[in-house]
């Protein structure tokens, strides 16, 4: 969870990057990574098969006189990298679900967002009452369903599903990577305001 240290004027958060495998999480990482310079990190592995994950720190500047810091991370893909999964997700701030918009990978999308949920749980966390941004990428691929056709799955479940901004992408362009990067920067700020004026 966020750390703020007011000595420091320092605010730290956590953004994971969920989906299913081939949704484009890496690709994300990699775009931002990319746009900021590489000055802040090593760049992001392809290489999921052992478990390991993509982290990128990145400083966002002040925000009312913080210094505001968010460590981005993607998760490892597979059946042997679940505990990783879950682990990863123990001190979230915010998520950002990396949704598959090829038509074929609708049961892919559920399952990956069925475990994001269920893992959520064992760290006493609810996805309803955590930030959340859907991200549709493969936008241009050939079978690409609608955007509205990928997220409604994805969203129909929150109590609230027409606040959770839902962003189209294409990830090995970049085309949308920062504005869902922004979207989830937002949400998690606005929530940490909530939470410590609550």
């Amino acid at each position: 969870m966020a750390f703020v240290d007011l000595a420091a004027r320092k605010i730290a958060m956590t953004v994971v990057y969920y989906g299913p495998a081939g949704s484009g999480k890496t690709a994300c990482i990699r775009h931002v990574y990319a746009r900021t310079g590489g000055a802040q990190a090593a760049p992001p592995r392809d290489d999921h098969r052992r478990g390991y994950y993509d982290l990128l720190p990145l400083q966002l500047g002040e925000i009312r006189g913080f210094r505001t810091h968010f460590d981005l991370l993607s998760v490892p893909s597979g059946d042997a990298a679940a505990e990783t999964r879950r682990a990863l997700l123990e001190k979230v701030d915010g998520v950002v679900f990396v949704a598959d918009g090829r038509e074929e990978r609708g049961a892919a999308n559920a399952a990956s967002l069925a475990e994001l949920r269920v893992f959520l749980s064992t760290h006493g966390l609810d996805l309803a009452l955590l930030p959340y941004v859907v991200q549709v990428n493969h936008a241009d691929a050939p079978s690409a369903a609608s955007p509205a056709t990928t997220a409604t799955p994805l969203i129909r479940w929150h109590p609230q599903p027409a606040a959770v901004p839902v962003l189209t992408t294409v990830a090995t362009t970049g085309a949308g990577v920062f504005e869902a990067l922004k979207a989830i920067s937002r949400l998690c700020l606005a929530e940490l305001k909530r939470s410590r004026n609550g």
